[in-house]
C-alpha cells in the first residue's frame, strides 16, 4: 500500500550532478579509446616501421618477444608494430593463442 516516496528535489539534484559527471567520465573514456585505436596503426618508436619489417621479413619465426628484445621496446609494442606489419602482407599470422602470436615472412 505504501510504496516507495518520491524523492525530494535536492535528491533529484544531486542524482542528476552524479549522472551528468558519470556520462562526462564515460565520454572522456571513450574518447581516449578511440584515439588509443588510432595510435594502434601508427606507433611510436625510434625505429621506424619500415626497418623492423625490412629486418623481421629475414626472420624464419616472429613472435612478439623476439622482436621486442631486438629493438628494445615493450612487447605490447612490439606485438602492436606484427599486427602492422600483417595488415600491410609483410608477414602472415600462423599461429595464436591467448598468450603469443607466431608470425612468419609472407613470402615463406
Amino acid at each position: 500500500m505504501g510504496g516507495k516516496k518520491k524523492p525530494t528535489i535536492s535528491q533529484l539534484e544531486k542524482r542528476m550532478k552524479v549522472l551528468s559527471k558519470r556520462q562526462e567520465g564515460r565520454r572522456r573514456r571513450e574518447k581516449a579509446a578511440r584515439e588509443a585505436k588510432l595510435d594502434l596503426k601508427l606507433p611510436t618508436l625510434d625505429v621506424p616501421v619500415d626497418t623492423i619489417a625490412r629486418e623481421v621479413v629475414k626472420m624464419r619465426c616472429i613472435t612478439p618477444y623476439a622482436v621486442a628484445t631486438k629493438y628494445n621496446i615493450k612487447i605490447s609494442l612490439a606485438k602492436k608494430v606484427l599486427r602492422e606489419l600483417a595488415q600491410r602482407n609483410i608477414i602472415r599470422l600462423v599461429d595464436r593463442n591467448r598468450r603469443v602470436e607466431i608470425y612468419v615472412p609472407a613470402a615463406a
